[in-house]
């Protein structure tokens, strides 16, 4: 028998559905789990979590790049070998693609307090068997992996793709011969950049470790940005980089200057696990300004593109 949750919780069962509006919601009341969908009009929903009570920016998707048009008609549900399931009228959508030879086990979903949605065994739940901590988009949790994952055997790194096609842009990993460093690449045009991660940021044998709690690192179009929320409804930027799309090696091919004139602003859709826009940032105080800290005024996603200009050397005769 499939029973609908009928309240918030942190947990789903075997037997138990999340479709349409219902939501997960983690026992510290910070995340959320839900399809969510509707931005600018669009139908398309994806299985996804955000800050709690927020209209956010989703900070995980499950179903980039097949999204859902009818969520009352979708469901998410633990099937009978053990994996959690996201169905459309009984079509397969998503999976967790479990396997195990000669063996069912039944399992459970629960939404953790630190964002990250784990399957566990039903009679242990200290074996857990699945963490969407190994798959993150564009966006990385206080405490998952990022880098080679010795456990799994996994390098972790961020996308950032097209939310409907879900071809990847822009990814971020971590660059073991440099500490504290990063890099940037722009796949469809084949440029990097290197990066360092600042002072703020510790990276140890088992992880990167930002000094606040529950700090969110973003992929944003081609830049990484640190952030963490004041509440639902607005964020503070600790750092981001680069500045420009200039910094990027050889934007403009060999032997040329890079010049970057600016942005342009336009609406655009809020993120889908893809980073196309970033928050309007503007700073509190003077002080703010000189430590390069902003604050999102508007929940509204506004699209930022620099104008590029590219020239090139002039040898002499």
């Amino acid at each position: 028998m499939v029973s609908r949750l009928c309240k918030a919780n942190d947990t789903l069962l075997p037997g138990q559905t999340l479709s349409g509006s219902q939501t997960l919601v983690s026992k510290n009341g910070i995340y959320e789990l839900s399809l969510f969908g509707g931005f600018m009009g669009s139908y398309d929903h994806y299985l996804a979590s955000r800050i709690a009570n927020s209209s956010n920016s989703l900070l995980w998707v499950a179903n980039r790049g097949n999204p859902i048009q009818d969520h009352l008609m979708s469901e998410l549900h633990i099937s009978s070998t053990g994996n959690l399931v996201l169905t459309k009228s009984q079509e397969l959508i998503q999976s967790t693609h479990l396997t195990r030879s000669n063996e069912t086990t039944s399992t459970i979903a629960v939404l953790l307090d630190t964002g990250n949605l784990v399957l566990k065994v039903e009679d242990n739940i200290s074996r857990m068997v699945w963490q969407s901590f190994d798959h993150p988009t564009d966006t990385w949790f206080q405490g998952a992996p990022l880098g080679f994952n010795a456990v799994t055997g996994k390098n972790v790194h961020l996308t950032l793709s097209d939310h409907y096609s879900g071809s990847i842009e822009f990814n971020l990993e971590l660059d073991p011969s440099r500490a504290r460093g990063f890099i940037i690449r722009q796949l469809s045009r084949n440029v990097t950049y290197h990066g360092i991660f600042p002072q703020l940021i510790d990276i140890g044998d088992h992880g990167i470790f930002p000094n606040k709690n529950h700090t969110f690192i973003q992929l944003y179009n081609w830049f990484v940005m640190m952030y963490w929320p004041n509440d639902p409804s607005n964020y503070t930027t600790l750092w981001s980089s680069p500045d420009t799309r200039c910094d990027f090696d050889s934007v403009c091919g060999p032997s040329s200057f890079c010049f970057a004139a600016g942005t342009y602003a336009g609406t655009m859709v809020p993120e889908i696990g893809i980073g196309i826009g970033i928050g309007l940032l503007t700073a509190e105080s003077e002080s703010d300004k000189s430590a390069g800290i902003g604050r999102i005024k508007s929940l509204t996603r506004i699209f930022l593109a620099e104008v590029l200009f590219c020239s090139k050397k002039i040898g002499k005769n």
